[in-house]
């Protein structure tokens, strides 16, 4: 009785659970996966004017967003990659970087690198290929939808190869470009390249102003042209409003002094489900004193959009745009659907 208490008071052998001090590594392919997000992206557009005449255009790309982190978790580079293969017939509507009016082109929408130097945000370098920092359009990322703004009409094309400085400070966003002026094509246009640059208030402000300048020499044809043009942007929201503005003037080739201005007002529901638009256009060209066979032009134009996103992956858009007078009376009005789905 006594030897059966004592043995029932001596405590069990705790086992000892191992726990190893070496690091499990992972392999490059999840340290790839890590803060990495990439769709296949698939949009179906058709345009038919007042005429009749039908353009259509269909893309089909990668769209690849990564981010890169240092150790102690602060950003170091993102990456963003958006190659995209276009077929387009009847090209007139249509971007212009098809040969013939039946044919496919490889677009680079945003494909470049953003290392953050000091990983707050406040300095980096951006090299690739990158929206012109420039107008309404350095916040708002028109590529691939029916909504515009004036940046290619002002360029010729959206996007252009080269480096940038960029990065946000307390109260101001700043991006300071030089680009070869070649747009979607990497190769040298024969100029001086492109100087350009946007400085402006925080995006996340209830009221966003922007200045922006471009000088250089931009690819046209076989041959280049020098553009200079200074613009002003403005963006603010009131409830589920928001108003948004651009003026922008400047010279093209010492042939043309040109201004053009956008008008918005764009609403959005609760669940951000749907988006509708208004814009209302204006564009002048004057010819220059040294021009010659150019010829004075002032078109005005009223788009009506909607979007409608059904789900993350599926979104529905239709554009109306309506010549309003000056030299857009000859011109036809015109209706463009898009259907974008994404996988």
């Amino acid at each position: 009785m006594l030897s059966a208490l004592l043995l029932a008071s001596v405590p069990a052998p705790q086992v000892q659970e191992f726990v190893s001090l070496t690091p499990v590594e992972q392999s490059w392919m999840e340290s790839w996966k890590e803060n990495l997000r990439w769709d296949i992206d698939l949009s179906l557009r058709g345009t038919v004017d007042g005429e009749g005449e039908a353009a259509f255009l269909g893309a089909l790309g990668l769209d690849l967003h990564k981010i890169v982190r240092r150790g102690d978790g602060r950003d170091l580079a993102t990456l963003v990659f958006q190659p995209y293969l276009l077929r387009g017939d009847t090209t007139s509507s249509n971007p212009p970087i098809f040969e013939d009016e039946h044919d496919f082109a490889l677009q680079w929408r945003i494909s470049n690198v953003n290392l953050n130097l000091r990983g707050d945000g406040t300095l980096n370098v951006r090299a690739g290929h990158f929206e012109i920092p420039f107008g309404l359009e350095q916040n708002l990322d028109t590529n691939g939808t029916l909504r515009r703004t004036p940046h290619q009409a002002n360029f010729g094309f959206v996007a252009d190869w080269g480096l940038t400085l960029n990065g946000a400070l307390e109260h101001l966003d700043y991006e300071i470009a030089w680009s070869r002026g070649s747009g979607n094509e990497y190769q040298d246009p024969g100029g001086d390249g492109v100087l350009s640059g946007r400085i402006g208030t925080p995006v996340e402000d209830d009221l966003t102003l922007g200045l922006s300048m471009v000088h250089g020499d931009i690819a046209s044809g076989d041959s280049t042209r020098s553009i200079s043009r200074v613009a002003a942007d403005a963006t603010t929201y009131w409830r589920s409003l928001g108003f948004q503005a651009e003026l922008s003037h400047g010279d093209d080739s010492d042939q043309v002094r040109s201004t053009r201005a956008l008008l918005e007002v764009n609403s959005t529901n609760r669940h951000e489900t749907t988006l509708g638009w208004v814009q209302l256009i204006g564009t002048n060209n004057e010819p220059k004193a040294t021009a010659s066979g150019v010829v004075d032009g002032t078109l005005f134009e009223a788009r009506l959009g909607a979007l409608w996103r059904f789900s993350r992956r599926v979104t529905f858009s239709a554009q109306l745009t309506q010549p309003l007078g000056g030299n857009s009376s000859d011109r036809e009005p015109s209706v463009a659907l898009q259907l974008r789905c994404r996988f």
